[in-house]
């Protein structure tokens, strides 16, 4: 279950804000995991949050 959408933005610990570019899904050790990709603005960098740590 998603908690944001693509463009939104977020605050990402100890980074600051962030867009939300994308949200996948992908096999790991056998089983399914959503991601969220952020952009952070502060060094235009790539994150990958698993949506199962975002409310942390």
């Amino acid at each position: 279950m998603s908690f944001f959408n693509v463009g939104e933005k977020v605050v990402y610990p100890n980074h600051g804000v962030a867009t939300i570019e994308d949200i996948t899904t992908k096999r790991i050790e056998g089983g399914d995991n959503s991601f969220y990709h952020l952009r952070l603005s502060a060094t235009n960098s790539v994150v990958m949050v698993p949506i199962n740590n975002a409310n942390r």
